[in-house]
């Protein structure tokens, strides 16, 4: 009875954190589909000074971890004229706040815990179905983290990620 609790107690965390990751990827990917549409629509020939402070009304990140984020990839504002300088930007700010990275961490540690549930929770509905849910956010966040495609294909990725991930949320 015990180690069925314990074994409940990894699962349920194991979810929550898969939950709160694929909050993170889609808040980050409205600050990224943004970021681009911005970049195609708007970036070009916009005031340089104040490039950093509209792409910060945008994405609705700061503009100064905005511009801490382009220093760091190597860009100023006057380089923030195209889609792919302001994409880079927006992700490098989640790069820089050590989000990536915390993710990265999570997702080894809830593989760890999936292999470890294996061996006693293997047998039950659940255990597929959560090994499935880590599968499709770890999609997520590699989609999140790397955004390929064309921007006329951004939006229908990400719902469809986000689609994908919204059945394991019940």
């Amino acid at each position: 009875e015990a180690n069925q609790e314990v074994i409940y107690e990894k699962a349920k965390l194991a979810y929550d954190n898969l939950a709160a990751m694929a909050e993170v990827c889609s808040l980050g990917m409205d600050s990224v589909y943004s970021a681009w549409y911005f970049g195609i629509y708007q970036a070009d020939g916009y005031n340089p000074s104040g490039i950093f402070t509209k792409l910060g009304s945008e994405t609705g990140l700061s503009s100064s971890k905005l511009e801490t984020a382009a220093s760091n990839l190597g860009y100023d504002k006057y380089n923030m004229d195209d889609w792919q300088h302001c994409v880079l930007t927006v992700l490098q700010v989640y790069v820089d706040a050590g989000i990536i990275s915390e993710m990265e961490t999570d997702l080894v540690e809830i593989n760890d815990t999936l292999h470890e549930l294996n061996a006693t929770y293997s047998d039950t509905k659940y255990y597929p179905l959560l090994v499935e849910y880590y599968g499709k956010v770890s999609a997520y966040y590699e989609f999140f983290k790397s955004p390929t495609g064309s921007f006329s294909e951004l939006s229908g990725n990400i719902s469809s990620y986000e689609n994908d991930i919204i059945i394991y949320q019940n």
